[in-house]
């Protein structure tokens, strides 16, 4: 693609995007005050409030953040495990023992790179904005880093199975973080400022990954890859460099997404006008409050020394010749009713908790006291709703960091040899605590179907014959991440086996008096037995 058309395109994704960026900025104030700065330069539309006076979406996204963190992707205990599509292969010890190395080495390496700080923004950025974006790139000493881009950079495009196949960011380099990277091949603008010694002066780039129409896929060089990226300084729209990916280098994940729309759709865009109203309540009761505990006064305007002081305890002063006349009293009546604004306050507090899904956090902090049956009755409905999300926070982030993950391992030569059994690609189960409760619904199913095959059997007790009860119990064992105790297929064979055979010497052992009394008589009535 030329030069010209790519930076015509670069300008229409700007152009395109400013339709999100006054709601994006007004998210930015209610939820990540700290963050919302950025965006303020380019909002385009009225300017948002400045007075916040709740902290209640700020929390609530913490909180969420948080669950997802700790309940999806807890760097304690492993929450992801490989397999392939065919369980006949997974039966095999040598495709099972090197997936299973495999996990070990990817959540190692993980948890050694700085994957937990950028996945916990992340999912902050997805419960506030609907969408965040990460950059997975070579690490000498960790292998891998992950970089959580912040919104106003990054510009995304879908292909026609709406996947984000290209990405524009538009980010900003000191003169000397750009000659660092790109020496004197970082332009013009670059070179005139290392010259003046301007060397923080900042200067515009927009770094640029499509997928690559025109290459020979025989050659790995970084211009047939089968991504493209170009940096671009923007200023003078020189470009400075031109490379490649073998792989999509941006993670690109949506909360929840519309069809057609490319940028996510977030909790907390959905519940925005209750937060709004539900800051205004605030302030209102503040105002009203402090009215009450300080009302405003009204008095003659020659009857009071000036000012007044309006501390507790304060002592005022009239002037002589007034007699007893009470020349102070409350400007209004305060008799604004507090307790049913509080109560509104308290209602719409609670349903922004609700959007955040902190009530199902709370009571997965309860599983471990909790039977099967009282996890999916207290959180089925709300694991309904969170069921998209989750799918498609694994098929867009957590699926492509691990196989990222796990090829970067493989070009360094970090993992086993790999098993000639094994298919090219295999599959990515999660087993983490907010997986296994999506996942238990099922232990609900297979409970409800033993009570009806009990009663069947009661009438006819070989109809349980049919059931597969060693698959029953492996399943229940994988849904609750207890595979590793179940024995393998071998040892079950063999001890099986063995307590044949000891049922056979038992049987023997006990028939063993009747039939030496059974040759005795055979014996004394001439019978050979």
């Amino acid at each position: 693609m030329e030069l010209k058309k790519i930076i015509a395109r670069h300008e229409a994704l700007v152009k395109e995007r400013q339709v999100y960026e006054d709601e994006w900025q007004d998210l930015g104030f209610f939820y990540m005050p700290s963050k919302s700065q950025p965006l303020r330069k380019i909002s385009t539309g009225t300017p948002v409030s400045t007075e916040l006076y709740t902290d209640t979406g700020r929390m609530s996204a913490q909180f969420l953040a948080s669950g997802l963190y700790g309940y999806l992707t807890n760097p304690s205990s492993k929450w992801f495990a490989l397999s392939v599509q065919d369980k006949d292969l997974m039966e095999l010890s040598i495709v099972a023992d090197y997936l299973k190395e495999c996990e070990d080495i990817i959540f190692a390496t993980l948890n050694a790179s700085n994957f937990n700080s950028q996945v916990f923004d992340a999912y902050l950025h997805l419960a506030v904005y609907g969408h965040s974006v990460i950059t997975v790139e070579e690490d000498l000493e960790y292998i891998v880093r992950f970089y959580n881009r912040p919104v106003e950079e990054t510009f995304f495009v879908e292909d026609s199975a709406e996947r984000v196949d290209t990405v524009h960011r538009a980010f900003k380099y000191t003169a000397r973080q750009a000659f660092e990277r790109w020496g004197k091949e970082a332009g013009a603008v670059v070179a005139k400022a290392m010259k003046a010694n301007k060397y923080e002066e900042k200067i515009d780039f927009v770094h640029i990954v499509q997928p690559r129409h025109v290459r020979d896929p025989r050659k790995e060089d970084k211009f047939n890859m089968e991504y493209q990226s170009l940096y671009i300084e923007w200023s003078k729209k020189e470009l400075i460099s031109e490379g490649g990916y073998k792989t999509f280098p941006y993670l690109v994940s949506r909360f929840n997404k519309l069809s057609g729309d490319s940028y996510g759709y977030s909790p907390a865009k959905s519940i925005l006008p209750t937060l709004r109203g539900m800051n205004r309540i605030k302030r209102d009761l503040l105002l009203g409050t402090n009215r009450g505990v300080q009302p405003p006064l009204v008095t003659d305007n020659d009857g009071i020394e000036l000012p007044l002081d309006m501390s507790p305890d304060a002592l005022n002063f009239k002037r002589s010749g007034y007699g007893d006349r009470n020349v102070i009293e409350q400007l209004l009546p305060q008799n604004a009713n507090l307790p049913l604004g509080w109560q509104a306050y308290q209602e719409e507090k609670e349903e922004i908790r609700k959007a955040f899904f902190v009530d199902l956090f709370m009571m997965l902090t309860q599983l471990p006291k909790m039977t099967a049956t009282e996890v999916v009755e207290r959180t089925q409905e709300k694991m309904l709703i969170l069921a998209p999300m989750l799918g498609r926070l694994s098929h867009e982030l957590l699926d492509p960091a691990i196989k990222a993950t796990y090829y970067r391992l493989a070009e360094r030569g970090k993992l086993p040899e790999r098993p000639n059994e094994l298919p090219e690609d295999f599959t990515i189960e999660y087993t983490s605590p907010l997986a296994m409760a999506q996942r238990l619904s099922e232990d609900d199913n297979v409970m409800k179907f033993m009570e009806v095959v009990g009663g069947i059997a009661q009438m006819n007790p070989n109809s349980i014959g049919i059931i597969d009860t060693d698959k029953m119990i492996k399943n229940t064992a994988k849904r609750h991440n207890l595979i590793a105790i179940i024995k393998d297929e071998e040892q079950i064979l063999q001890e099986r086996e063995e307590q044949k055979q000891a049922q056979q010497m038992q049987q023997l052992q006990e028939l063993a008096p009747a039939m030496k009394d059974i040759a005795g008589a055979g014996k004394e009535a001439g019978v050979e037995i």
